[in-house]
């Protein structure tokens, strides 16, 4: 058999090129297709921690509407009860985690986790009956503590 000619050659080159460019954009399409899959996954995880209803409250209307910024967020939201309490006492939360993206939602479904946990312990009953707040170091302003400035 005769050598291949140049012409061949370079035709060849031209379409091993072009089945290597067919086969990186077909993985790139796969990386797509997982990519979007996941971040589906994360939105409906991040939906997931946040409230399926909201308390009804006496002379209150509460409602909430949440918005990411991209496919998925550090935000959230969280309306509660206070545990022990009959007195209608609710935690209201609004965060904004800094940044976008998953790591940001995986650090808002932690912290999250521990404002409920802490929540439930945060206001007992003492044994008269009626509500007692744990110590609570003060802030820096002016030695106020937070709490006292949302009463």
């Amino acid at each position: 058999t005769p050598p291949i000619s140049e012409a061949e050659a370079m035709l060849v080159e031209l379409l091993a090129r072009g089945v290597a460019a067919g086969l990186a954009r077909q993985e790139q399409e796969k990386a797509a297709v997982f990519l979007q899959n996941e971040m589906q996954i994360a939105r409906n995880i991040q939906k997931g921690f946040l409230p399926k209803s909201l308390p009804e409250l006496p002379d209150w209307e509460v409602a909430a509407r949440f918005e990411p910024a991209r496919e998925v967020s550090g935000d959230f939201y969280d309306v509660f009860r206070l545990a022990d309490d009959s007195d209608g006492y609710v935690g209201l939360v609004i965060a904004d985690v800094c940044d976008k993206g998953a790591g940001s939602a995986l650090f808002m479904a932690r912290f999250r986790s521990l404002i409920r946990a802490f929540s439930q312990q945060g206001v007992a009953r003492d044994l008269t009956g009626s509500l007692a707040a744990p110590a609570r170091p003060p802030c820096s302003r002016g030695g106020r503590h937070l709490g006292d400035l949302l009463v």
